[in-house]
């Protein structure tokens, strides 16, 4: 089996939220935790994007990240932004 990183990129409902989201993300303690940043996307706003290492064959590890991630409160949408095996 091999190793595939998912990046997440995690909208807030208000821009200001965006550091607790982050916080709250890194504190989920989800299983293949990489690392989380804040991204700046203009006028002041940022969002949250978040990696994490998951095995290629499992079908299910990526659903499960995104409802985990979006039960976080302030977020409004989660998307995978991109997916690479390493």
């Amino acid at each position: 089996m091999g190793k595939a990183l998912v990046v997440f990129r995690i909208s807030p409902v208000d821009v200001e939220e965006s550091p607790k989201i982050m916080e709250s993300v890194k504190g989920l303690a989800l299983e293949g935790f990489k690392d989380c940043q804040l991204v700046p996307i203009g006028f002041g706003a940022s969002i949250v994007k978040a990696a994490y290492v998951i095995e290629d064959k499992d079908a299910g590890a990526i659903e499960r990240l995104t409802m985990a991630l979006k039960r976080v409160q302030g977020v409004e949408q989660v998307e995978v932004e991109r997916m690479d095996l390493l």
